[in-house]
């Protein structure tokens, strides 16, 4: 069995690694398929039909930097952030 950490949903569809934890509010919709050690971070929402592959870490920071109009390096969020 995957780790749920909280008030997941993941449809009865899905397949989720025994390895994988999901945190508070997240929600995995049909068909999809969840490797092992993946971490999926709270509030973050997998559509139908999605494969996250083996080590994923959904819902986090990312790597994404770029400069301002200053030339400093900033932290570039993902659009999917809000």
């Amino acid at each position: 069995m995957y780790i749920p950490i909280r008030d997941s949903f993941v449809h009865p569809s899905c397949n989720v690694a025994p390895t994988a934890a999901l945190e508070e509010g997240v929600s995995i919709g049909a068909n999809s398929s969840i490797d092992h050690n993946v971490v999926i971070h709270k509030n973050t929402t997998i559509g139908n039909n999605c494969i996250i592959r083996a080590n994923s870490v959904i819902g986090a920071k990312g790597f994404g930097f770029q400069q301002d109009i200053d030339g400093q390096w900033i932290r570039f969020p993902h659009p999917a952030q809000s």
